[in-house]
This record gives C-alpha cells, sequence and structure tokens, in this order.
C-alpha cells in the first residue's frame, strides 16, 4: 500500500503529524492531494514551548515529516 493510500483513507480522523521544524500536529483530517497537502479543521500545533489551535488549517506537504494514522487503516484497502 502507497503512503498516499493510508493518508487519503485517515480523512475524517483524528490525524497526528510532525513537522520538519520539529513540532507536533494533532486535528481532524478533511482533504488530501496528490502532493500530500493536507487540509486539517481543530488542528493543535505543539512544540516544547507553546500549542497553538487552528480552526482551519492547510498544512504544505513538504513541510511535514512524518504522519501517524490509525494501524486498522493497513487492512482496510483489502477489504475494498
Amino acid at each position: 500500500m502507497y503512503p498516499l493510500t493510508l493518508v487519503r483513507l485517515s480523512r475524517n480522523k483524528y490525524v497526528s503529524l510532525e513537522l520538519k521544524n520539529n513540532k507536533k500536529a494533532r486535528g481532524y483530517l478533511k482533504k488530501c492531494d496528490l502532493y500530500m497537502n493536507l487540509h486539517f479543521s481543530n488542528l493543535t500545533v505543539e512544540d516544547e514551548e507553546s500549542s497553538v489551535f487552528y480552526k482551519e488549517c492547510l498544512l504544505r506537504g513538504t513541510s511535514i515529516k512524518t504522519v501517524n494514522v490509525d494501524h486498522s487503516l493497513l487492512y482496510m484497502q483489502n477489504e475494498k
């Protein structure tokens, strides 16, 4: 399964991310495109010192280091 497929299966779920600037983010994934630009609602971005909340946010795919999704999604594509 391709990584982008896992991210697309994660739409309408909460997803955790690590960004290239070493900040961590968690939010409700609404949309994803082929460049892995992610559109979130209720996104919280944290670093060691502070936490910032965004009602709506678009993260560019080039700023994302890792995406943590639910492990049950690994088996979801095989069922379809």
